[in-house]
């Protein structure tokens, strides 16, 4: 009775910390709210996984990078300790990664973890009103997290404070909370899993005289393991700059004589629309090779050209 009671109260609870981040504008949650956001670079999603699966995630992640999907997902890590590293190859020679590492406490104490990650976009030049020459500037974004996930009243709960700063000509900082968490038990015949997030809660960032906002987005994730060999994935997502939209994933393993091979697809409707030309699918690949694990991910832009991420992962048993 207390579980039922405390996951009917979570979503809304999610709901009404959020709302304490900031101004709401007119427009939030909606098209009509793009733009108003600050540290987009906090929207890249990490790790080759995920971004394969249509970052279709909340519900799924067991790993490093559940302190970005969804903090609760650190009480479902596979193993005691594991370390994970992600590059993009992203348009117009931006560099983005990141780096994250999780440690399963002893006993009934949870887990931690920490990440961090950048956005390098290189050097622009810079020019006055009449297109003279002034130099250049470089832009760069950081962000440095650290979590924790445990089980409240038997319900894997989990939350992420991360400092963010960033810099264009002139630079800004600020600091950002991230929440989540898992239905305690699984639905047809303990196959399905259900989760929420919100990611994101935070003052902004302030350039200048006034603050921007973070952008904020709450999510709701489902997971469904339809056999041992197929995974199923389905996230809500509401940005609080643009229109809701939904996301769904497949993951297909085979065990092979050396090695465990995945093979990953997914949809994501966010783009769908903004951008001219192919977008909004995925595809990817994974292999599992004792402690080593590698995966890989294309997801193409439209005219912008084709994304590719690689990860890294190591667990240590």
């Amino acid at each position: 009775m207390r579980k039922e009671f405390l996951m009917r109260l979570l979503l809304p609870t999610l709901v009404g910390i959020a709302m304490t981040r900031g101004p709401v504008h007119a427009a939030s949650f909606s098209s009509g709210a793009k733009g108003t956001t600050s540290a987009q670079f906090l929207k890249l999603a990490p790790g080759a996984r995920a971004i394969a699966m249509g970052e279709a995630y909340t519900a799924v992640a067991d790993d490093p990078l559940a302190l970005y999907w969804n903090p609760a997902g650190l009480n479902v890590l596979k193993h005691s300790q594991s370390l994970s590293f992600m590059h993009a190859i992203y348009v117009e020679s931006i560099n983005y990664g990141s780096l994250a590492y999780a440690y399963k406490l002893p006993g009934d104490l949870g887990a931690i973890g920490a990440s961090y990650s950048y956005l390098n976009i290189g050097s622009i030049d810079r020019t006055d009103d009449a297109g003279v020459a002034q130099g250049s500037y470089s832009p760069q974004d950081n962000a440095f997290s650290v979590g924790w996930g445990r089980k409240l009243f038997s319900v894997p709960v989990g939350a992420a404070i991360k400092y963010i700063s960033s810099k264009i000509v002139s630079s800004a900082s600020t600091y950002a909370l991230d929440l989540g968490a898992r239905v305690p038990w699984k639905l047809l015949n303990n196959r399905l899993s259900l989760a929420v997030s919100a990611r994101n809660i935070g003052p902004g960032l302030k350039f200048h005289s006034e603050r921007d906002p973070l952008p904020f987005e709450l999510r709701a994730g489902s997971a469904l393991a339809y056999s041992d060999n197929l995974l199923f994935s389905a996230d809500l997502a509401l940005p609080v700059d643009n229109s809701p939209y939904a996301a769904f994933g497949a993951e297909y393993q085979k065990a092979l004589p050396s090695f465990l091979l995945h093979l990953r697809g997914g949809v994501n409707s966010r783009t769908f629309g903004d951008i001219a030309g192919l977008s909004g699918i995925s595809l990817g690949f994974g292999i599992d090779y004792q402690s080593l694990g590698i995966d890989y991910a294309l997801a193409p832009l439209g005219k912008l050209g084709l994304t590719h991420r690689i990860s890294l992962g190591y667990s240590f048993r």
